[in-house]
């Protein structure tokens, strides 16, 4: 069985993708986020059905960055993609 705390907190999380997934039919604010195909919920699991992204995991990314200094250009892009993604929520 799922701890309570860690189901809450993923069905928070499926919620969440779930009204993303909605607002990426209302615009292309959602583009940086991956969709949600389908959430699977059983006794013991929860499955996250979603869309395969190519390129590289942001752990990988982030520790590609030379002392881990972002370019303020590349702050402000980050920046931007984080604020489109709570605008849908």
């Amino acid at each position: 069985m799922l701890d309570l705390q860690l189901k809450q907190n993923l069905t928070r999380e499926v919620k969440i993708l779930w009204k993303i997934k909605q607002g990426k039919s209302e615009g292309d604010q959602g583009r940086f986020i991956m969709k949600l195909h389908e959430s699977i919920d059983t006794l013991d699991k929860i499955y996250l059905v979603v869309e395969f992204l190519e390129g590289t995991s942001l752990a990988k990314h982030l520790s590609s960055i030379p002392e881990n200094k972002f370019s303020a250009d590349a702050v402000l892009k980050v920046l931007k993609q984080l604020m489109m993604a709570v605008d849908l929520l």
